[in-house]
């Protein structure tokens, strides 16, 4: 009898995982990120579904032999793979009716990590005459490469685009990528802007998003090209074509570059940033120093207006009058001015002529008392402690915008969030300290 009970057992163990149902001793929790939960391969829109669970509200949790549905997948032509912080991957196993679940990896012997990412992505497989994974332009899903985004971070044509990638700090200097790591594109406008990846010896090559804005080193746009080891990783305007269309470039902030990258040295570069604000200093805030260039089929067009369009960015709240000062060849002296109006939280205005041009600003002058935070009149221990509270996010009813915040905000030296800082110097005013960083 004790023996018929234990096949039984075994035999609706089994049923149960090959059909993905959790009932299995050992079903382990999983938090997993499933992204937008869509992905497009070679073309194909692929989504990923769970009975009573919405995928795409950050990450979900996910238990071993829970079924994960996924419509539009092609098991001839793409795999599912799972990822983890610590560089650890796997495929996962589908079933007849295109299910996978963490408990089935390919691999039986791999143990998926509490915490994974979750992609569908081409297969690895290829021509008989090709070695694994290595289809026409794709580089082997398992390749290494060292890759230099920089600060991640460009600004094209006057949008801000960023790069991020699961689990990794991108920012940190050179960061090692497998070929199948997702690089997502915040801010990418594919019919204007390029992904490309540069190595030293002037190599060079495009990179092709996704429908979510990613992109991969294994899926160059050049079907036929190989990728060096070490790369440079960029987001820029796209080639100009024979169309003729007239392109805008805005380089990064050139205040926030370092003196390697402008070919000066620090004591070159300190004194040609202290020359422009000292040419600037009739303006209350100046934002940075940008090189704005139109083309037209890779020639610079003149004597003809284009339109330029900046990010209103947080660190330009509680500034107003909005101007773009032309700079002369060497940088240093103001020629002209353009004022800025504002749209749909962009900056805008028309230029007729490249150069390079220095935002600048004036503070919005108001009538609120520096450190009235409660605005009784006074400046009492009672608005240092609501400052401090609103430094630590407790009055989110007094946040940016607001006279309570701009009253709290009261250093000189960092116009920005308020802190702990604005509060000890609001509660020295409230007992009779003077002090020399007491307001702007």
């Amino acid at each position: 009898m004790k023996k018929t009970v234990s096949v039984i057992l075994a035999i609706v163990m089994i049923v149960s995982v090959s059909a993905f149902h959790t009932v299995a001793l050992a079903d382990e929790q999983h938090s997993v990120d499933f992204g937008s939960a869509s992905w497009t391969v070679d073309g194909v829109v692929v989504t990923a579904t769970m009975e009573d669970k919405d995928l795409t509200a950050g990450a979900v949790t996910v238990y071993d032999f829970d079924a994960i549905k996924l419509t539009g997948f092609d098991g001839g032509k793409m795999s599912v793979r799972v990822y983890a912080p610590d560089g650890f991957s796997a495929e996962l196993e589908p079933n007849g009716d295109n299910e996978v679940s963490l408990g089935r990896p390919v691999d039986k012997n791999l143990v998926i990590p509490p915490e994974v990412r979750f992609e569908v992505e081409p297969g690895q497989g290829g021509d008989p005459g090709e070695g694994p994974g290595e289809g026409p332009g794709e580089e082997p899903g398992d390749r290494k490469f060292t890759v230099d985004f920089g600060t991640a971070k460009w600004t094209v044509n006057g949008v801000e685009v960023t790069a991020v990638s699961w689990g990794l700090d991108l920012t940190q200097g050179a960061v090692e990528l497998e070929a199948r790591d997702a690089i997502r594109i915040n801010g990418l406008d594919s019919a204007t802007m390029q992904v490309r990846v540069y190595a030293e010896d002037g190599f060079s090559a495009e990179l092709e998003p996704n429908g979510d804005n990613e992109v991969s080193l294994g899926r160059p746009a050049d079907e036929n090209v190989h990728l060096p080891d070490t790369l440079r990783f960029v987001v820029e305007p796209k080639q100009g074509d024979a169309s003729g269309e007239l392109r805008v470039h805005v380089s990064d902030n050139i205040l926030q570059m370092t003196p390697e990258e402008l070919g000066a040295s620090p004591e070159e570069f300190e004194m040609a940033v202290k020359q422009i604000r000292r040419n600037l200093s009739n303006y209350d805030k100046l934002f940075g120093v940008f090189e704005i260039r139109a083309e037209r089929d890779g020639e610079e067009v003149h004597g003809e207006s284009f339109e330029i369009r900046l990010d209103m960015t947080d660190a330009l709240l509680g500034y107003e009058g909005f101007q773009l000062v032309r700079l002369n060849e060497d940088g240093l002296t103001a020629q002209e001015t353009v004022a800025l109006g504002q749209a749909e939280g962009k900056l805008v205005c028309e230029l007729s002529q490249s150069g390079l041009y220095a935002l600048v600003g004036d503070e919005i002058q108001s009538d609120v008392l520096l450190g009235d935070v409660d605005s009784n009149g006074k400046i009492e221990a009672a608005d240092a402690r609501l400052a401090l509270r609103i430094a630590v996010g407790l009055e989110p009813e007094m946040g940016k915008g607001t006279p309570a915040y701009e009253a709290a905000n009261v250093t000189e030296m960092e116009k920005g969030e308020v802190n702990a800082a604005d509060a000890r110097l609001i509660l020295r005013r409230a007992v009779g300290f003077e002090d020399p960083e007491y307001g702007v």
